[in-house]
């Protein structure tokens, strides 16, 4: 399957979510690895869950620097001791309003692969200002959409792409995927 565009789905916690964004054409898929986030899982639990996908990057989100991680990209929720990440994709999730303020920090990161986009209010995104941002480093949107306003912004939108977030399973193997599929199902070349 082919999307319009990039797309990236956080903290996924299981074999489900992983192997069904792997089939509906993700293009990077997102571990927490942060103990204190009730998303949390393992690098054990990370190797054993990719080893059934393939096809797309696999991404560990941190607070801070981790020696070995089972990943292709990392990415990080603050710019403290970033200089410890220099030989690692590098992906950087901040708000717009600290985005903006730290511009200048983030164009200097020549391992930068994008600037992920949180807390970003869907009945009033700021687009002059993400594509203001996104002339100077690579956006990927991190919420402020829904599968029935996507297509609409991604045409105003100067961006790499978007991110969604993994859901729990009801139980191991049985889950609901309306949430993903909705917003995958919309960005979808037919």
């Amino acid at each position: 399957m082919d999307l319009k565009t990039f797309v990236k789905v956080n903290s996924v916690t299981n074999l489900s979510d992983a192997r069904y964004c792997a089939g509906m054409g993700v293009h990077q898929i997102g571990f927490c690895l942060d103990e204190k986030n009730k998303n949390h899982i393992t690098s054990e639990t990370i190797k054993a869950i990719t080893g059934w996908i393939s096809g797309v990057e696999i991404v560990s989100e941190v607070e801070q620097y981790q020696e070995n991680l089972p990943t292709d990209a990392v990415e990080v929720h603050s710019l403290i001791n970033i200089d410890r990440f220099n030989n690692v994709k590098l992906n950087v999730r901040m708000s717009l309003e600290e985005a903006e303020t730290k511009i200048n920090t983030l164009k200097e990161l020549t391992n930068l692969d994008y600037l992920l986009l949180v807390n970003n209010d869907e009945n009033n995104l700021q687009i002059d200002r993400i594509n203001k941002l996104a002339l100077q480093v690579p956006i990927v949107l991190g919420d402020g959409f829904n599968s029935t306003t996507i297509n609409h912004l991604l045409g105003k939108l100067n961006i790499k792409g978007i991110a969604l977030n993994g859901t729990d399973e009801i139980r191991p193997g049985f889950k609901d995927y309306d949430q993903l599929a909705d917003v995958l199902e919309a960005i979808e070349i037919v």
